[in-house]
């Protein structure tokens, strides 16, 4: 089966999947308002300071906060979809059963990230309406296609994390804490909630290591500065290079840890 045919079959299974839960709409939007209330209330807080830190956005935290709370959201939605997927097939005893399919399972993980992704664009319309309830110093509905359009080419190389930590899954098992230290370390070094500037000089470092750094700096580089496309083309050959070397290394550690729990006799063991 090839993989269009995969994406097809899962997309309408997940859908299934998602309209047996009737309250699934009104949780997201209940968690946007939440976001969104936190977002209006905290940049209250500084709303009539300066800040150096936050002089090259002029000094709007609500809209530095904005973009890392809609990044962070979308990438948590679909960067942990894949590991919850796999290890809830472990849990429930039809993992050996994915793999024993005639579809390749690569095929099969990537395509389960596409719902996920939809899920999370719809999260973050909920987010973008319900901030136009609250304040009026929001972005145009046009920069807020663009958002959406970066936040995804953003979560590429999130795929390609995803498919290396679900191989540790897969050998492991139980390791779903690492998606949680992951993203975890996303939020703290990458300039999420504050600007990475106000970071010791080490921190500072480990923050390249993180691909949601240079993601958020191409997000409010274009939303909140309107910095050209032609001055980020090293952020985006960045991101792009991350997210070649991500899938590459994921698929083939995908390969690998199906190789050793096989050898080993753990494939359906948990």
């Amino acid at each position: 089966m090839n993989f269009f045919k995969v994406l097809k079959a899962t997309f309408i299974k997940d859908i299934k999947n998602y309209r047996t839960y009737k309250f699934s709409l009104v949780g997201e939007s209940i968690l946007s308002l939440i976001v969104i209330i936190f977002i209006f209330f905290a940049s209250k807080t500084y709303e009539d300071s300066i800040s150096n830190y936050l002089s090259r956005y002029g000094n709007n935290y609500f809209m530095f906060l904005f973009t890392g709370a809609t990044l962070m959201l979308f990438i948590s939605r679909t960067f942990s979809s894949l590991p919850q997927i796999v290890g809830s097939a472990q849990s429930l005893g039809y993992f050996e059963n994915l793999i024993q399919v005639k579809s390749k399972f690569s095929y099969i993980c990537i395509s389960s990230i596409f719902f996920p992704m939809i899920q999370a664009i719809l999260r973050v319309c909920l987010i973008y309406f319900c901030s136009l309830v609250l304040t009026e110093n929001m972005i145009e509905p046009n920069n807020f296609l663009e958002l959406c359009f970066l936040l995804i080419f953003s979560s590429i190389p999130l795929i390609g994390i995803s498919l290396i930590f679900v191989s540790v899954l897969i050998v492991y098992k139980k390791t779903n804490f690492l998606n949680s230290l992951f993203l975890m370390g996303c939020t703290i070094f990458s300039g999420i909630i504050y600007p990475i500037s106000v970071m010791p000089s080490f921190m500072q470092q480990i923050s390249y290591f993180f691909p949601t750094t240079y993601s958020i700096e191409l997000i409010r580089s274009r939303i909140l500065e309107q910095t050209p496309y032609s001055d980020l083309i090293m952020l985006l050959v960045i991101i792009s290079l991350i997210s070649f070397l991500a899938i590459l290394i994921g698929l083939f550690s995908l390969k690998r840890s199906i190789e050793i729990v096989k050898k080993n006799g753990t494939l359906s063991h948990f």
